[in-house]
């Protein structure tokens, strides 16, 4: 139904999936950890097919400042920001909760990111952004089903929607 989607997925992963990798660093994983972020793939245990990957990246970190709802004074926190980027589940493995589970290793991933963040002793908000077409259904109702906000959707030659979901830690 969307073969320009189909075709960068399948590009981005061609070289990385054909090495040899016993002792391959991924080119892709190597390109997101450069982002502080990271990347999965999901294998079918069975013929050790791909049948799905997902990205993180970091987009920024910013302090601010939490005023007392008592006029006491204000507690620093950072908001630590990630992107899911290529979530994708093969056609013939969808519905067998592969885009939940990856997209849990993100949210984990974010998570840990953000206790990292808590040890320099302030409170930390981890939020999580996913910018998605409104045509991949599947893809908009795993998200709403994970959790995430619709906060806004635009134009960009398609109609984009962007989710979030904010944990304060």
């Amino acid at each position: 139904k969307y073969p320009a989607i189909r075709k960068m997925v399948k590009s981005a992963l061609k070289a990385d999936l054909m090495a040899d990798t016993t002792n391959y660093s991924s080119a892709i994983q190597n390109r997101f950890r450069a982002r502080g972020g990271d990347f999965w793939i999901a294998i079918d245990m069975e013929s050790s097919e791909v049948v799905g990957c997902i990205g993180v990246r970091q987009r920024k970190t910013k302090e601010c400042e939490d005023e007392d709802d008592k006029g006491g004074p204000s507690s620093p926190f950072s908001v630590v920001e990630y992107e899911v980027q290529r979530l994708a589940v093969d056609d013939k493995h969808r519905g067998k909760g592969i885009g939940k589970r990856l997209l849990n290793a993100v949210y984990e991933y974010s998570l840990r990111q953000g206790i990292l963040e808590k040890k320099k002793e302030k409170g930390v908000s981890v939020k999580l952004l996913a910018v998605t077409p409104e045509a991949l259904v599947n893809a908009n109702n795993l998200y709403n089903a994970f959790g995430f906000i619709k906060e806004e959707s635009f134009e960009g030659g398609l109609t984009m929607n962007v989710y979030c979901k904010t944990t304060m830690m």
